[in-house]
């Protein structure tokens, strides 16, 4: 869980520093956490649902979820 945890948040902040170039590849990337022990086993559905939501979001072009994130769960220097 905490591996996986770790490569969303750096997939995460990885979109965040360039979206306008990284955006789609970065975000198909994000996807693929949902196939991951961490969403599949280890969130209940409220962090599921905040994940989907986030996802949601970034498809329609608002990063503030995602930023959000970021902000209370990744360890950002």
């Amino acid at each position: 869980t905490d591996a996986d945890r770790q490569w969303l948040c750096a997939w995460e902040v990885h979109y965040l520093e360039d979206p306008a170039t990284r955006g789609g590849s970065a975000l198909a990337e994000l996807k693929k956490f949902k196939g991951l022990h961490a969403y599949t086993k280890a969130y209940d559905v409220s962090a599921k649902e905040s994940f989907d939501k986030a996802l949601g979001s970034l498809e329609l072009g608002d990063a503030g979820p995602l930023q959000r994130d970021v902000t209370a769960n990744c360890m950002v220097e």
